[in-house]
């Protein structure tokens, strides 16, 4: 069970990064040639494009054998993912308050944010069954 856990941390944390790069296109070239909410909506899908990608490339299906380790650690990553978003990129980064941060996750807004972390759940379940 150690062995999951730290290696789904480990594939995690290319999320992390992914999303870091993702976030700098939105910044630097999105925001120049779309405007928002636009940028925001296509950043979303970009994000799910590249996790999407990155796990093709270095999903094992050997880390999972069934398809309840699989929800965990979908569940794991989502609790992580909302984790970093809040309080590392929201908080310490963004300097924002929890009322902005939240403000994201409103799906109903027009914010794409909710299926980012939709697919970021239930990728391991997705790619388990390919």
């Amino acid at each position: 069970m150690i062995q999951i856990v730290l290696r789904s941390t480990f594939i995690w944390c290319g999320f992390f990064v992914l999303a870091f790069l993702n976030g700098a296109l939105r910044e630097v070239v999105l925001k120049k040639i779309i405007a928002e909410p636009w940028g925001h909506h296509l950043s979303a899908l970009t994000a799910i494009l590249l996790f999407g990608t990155y796990l093709h490339f270095v999903f094992e299906k050997s880390l999972i054998k069934k398809t309840s380790e699989a929800g965990w650690i979908g569940l794991y990553w989502l609790v992580l993912t909302v984790l970093a978003e809040t309080f590392i990129v929201g908080r310490m980064i963004g300097k924002q308050s929890y009322e902005q941060i939240f403000s994201n996750y409103n799906i109903f807004e027009g914010n794409l944010w909710p299926l980012v972390l939709l697919f970021v759940a239930v990728s391991p379940l997705l790619f388990l069954r390919r």
